[in-house]
């Protein structure tokens, strides 16, 4: 395809030689799309987030769609932050299975439960260590 601004110029990019499965981010349409074949398909929308394409003829996936990526993303890194895994890299299956919008929501739930748990241990072992004494006057009365 050539870009507008290449056009009349004589040196529009040459086309790839062979088609090569990829996933690719569409940033305008906020878009992840996976086409494992050069074909045209058919579209069948699971739920908001995901989609699967169909072979024109057969009813086999050719590729996916993922809508809402940066907030699929988003989930994903919380995640896997709250087990100490710090990455801005993800395969497909992992954003695939987060946009799961249920069992993602559960998953960050479950993810924010244990950093809290985390932090709580943390914050017991600190005040177990340091032996503060709390002066009665810091109180407050209670009638």
């Amino acid at each position: 395809m050539i870009n507008l601004a290449e056009f009349g110029t004589g040196s529009p990019k040459p086309l790839p030689d062979e088609f090569r499965p990829v996933a690719k981010y569409i940033p305008a349409m906020d878009c992840l799309i996976y086409l494992r074949e050069d074909v045209s398909y058919r579209a069948i929308r699971l739920d908001q987030y995901r989609t699967v394409l169909l072979h024109p003829q057969e009813d086999r996936p050719v590729g996916v769609k993922l809508k809402g990526t940066r907030f699929v993303v988003e989930k994903a890194r919380a995640v896997l932050k709250s087990v100490g895994i710090d990455t801005n890299q993800f395969k497909l299956i992992t954003l695939w299975e987060m946009a799961l919008t249920d069992e993602g929501d559960e998953a960050v739930a479950e993810a924010d439960a244990e950093r809290r748990r985390q932090y709580a241990q943390r914050a017991k072992a600190l005040v177990e260590s340091d032996d503060v004494p709390v002066a009665s006057a810091e109180l407050p009365l209670v009638a």
